[in-house]
């Protein structure tokens, strides 16, 4: 019933003129160029000159508005939803609380354009140019913005929950406060970007450019950062929790007191690394390089330390009671007041570490 109550309403819609032609729109809007308010829904704009319009609040609804030029033109709360906008020319279009939920805007130019609390989600995106665009809390919730260009684009306290945004050139963007919790982020560009207080809880982050980007306070719980490449940044109150690390490149990285619980860092390289205080507690950490990091105070509790390299690393105050020390590397390594399994005295004595100052438990 209320598939046929629907059918029978659009049917009257189209019936009633609403969804207005080319040459209809034309004679309409004639010499006009405030059109705010006015319902153009389904109408066919496709190729027109609107550049400077004024269209704020206006219904346009399911238009066709392909290749058409809007540069400079006020949107500011139109009704875009499932319009066709492929290939539009809208450098610095104000589109601040738009509702732009579904509409297909691929290819399209957006430069420096204002969508400050727009409605993006599930949106069309792919190949947009969006660089220096103001996208302050727009939610872009499963929209696909794959292979777009949003260098310095600001999402502060923007909703990019789930997503694409595999391969997005994101450099010197500002990403505060913003949640991209299962987004796909693979390949992205976020060289020398601002992203602090950021959710990427279960993100996907395989391959992202990091690269001088400054970070600051932000979760990855749960997120694929496999093969990342972060030797010697500093980050701050950064939160791994069950985060796949997966030979990821750490060397030298400054992550003091980090929240690294049921992480997977198998194969990573984190030689001369600062974790002091840190927590790997139910880690895997098989085959990871510790070399000469920085342990003091940290907690192994239940990892999986098999095969790892901790030579001339300092432990000193670590917690290694319940951690799985088999085949594990030693050499040189300062272990003052850390607490270990007796099982592994014998292994200890072999590779030369003192053990007289080693809390050793049961």
């Amino acid at each position: 019933m209320k598939q046929f109550i629907s059918f029978i309403l659009t049917l009257a819609f189209l019936i009633s003129g609403c969804a207005t032609g080319s040459k209809d729109v034309k004679k309409l809007i004639g010499s006009k160029k405030n059109l705010s308010g006015k319902n153009l829904a389904g109408s066919d704009m496709r190729g027109m000159e609107l550049s400077g319009f004024i269209l704020t609040s206006a219904n346009m609804r399911g238009c066709r508005l392909d290749k058409a030029s809007l540069e400079g033109s006020d949107m500011r709360k139109v009704i875009l939803a499932s319009a066709s906008m492929n290939n539009v020319k809208a450098r610095g279009v104000k589109l601040d609380g738009a509702d732009l939920q579904k509409a297909d805007l691929k290819d399209g130019d957006f430069r420096n354009s204002s969508m400050r609390n727009a409605d993006l989600r599930k949106a069309s995106l792919i190949h947009v140019n969006l660089e220096g665009a103001d996208l302050r809390g727009a939610r872009l919730y499963g929209a696909d913005l794959s292979g777009s260009r949003m260098q310095g684009v600001n999402l502060t306290g923007a909703d990019l929950m789930r997503a694409v945004l595999t391969g997005v050139d994101l450099k010197k963007s500002r990403i505060i406060n913003a949640d991209m919790s299962g987004a796909f982020l693979s390949r992205a560009d976020l060289e020398k970007a601002t992203v602090s207080g950021t959710n990427f809880f279960g993100a996907d982050l395989k391959g992202v450019n990091i690269k001088g980007a400054r970070l600051k306070n932000n979760k990855f719980y749960f997120s694929n950062l496999s093969n990342i490449k972060l030797q010697g940044r500093t980050m701050h109150s950064a939160r791994f929790n069950g985060a796949d690390l997966s030979h990821a490149d750490l060397r030298k990285v400054t992550l003091r007191s980090a929240e690294m619980n049921g992480v997977n860092l198998q194969g990573a390289n984190i030689a001369g690394a600062d974790l002091s205080g840190a927590r790997f507690v139910g880690s895997k950490l098989m085959r990871a390089d510790f070399s000469r990091a920085n342990l003091t105070g940290a907690s192994f509790k239940g990892a999986d330390l098999s095969d790892a390299d901790f030579s001339n690393a300092n432990l000193s105050g670590a917690d290694l009671s319940t951690t799985q020390l088999r085949r594990v590397r030693l050499y040189g390594a300062v272990m003052v007041g850390t607490s270990c399994n007796r099982k592994y005295r014998d292994l200890l004595i072999s590779q030369g570490v003192r053990i007289n100052r080693i809390n050793w438990v049961k």
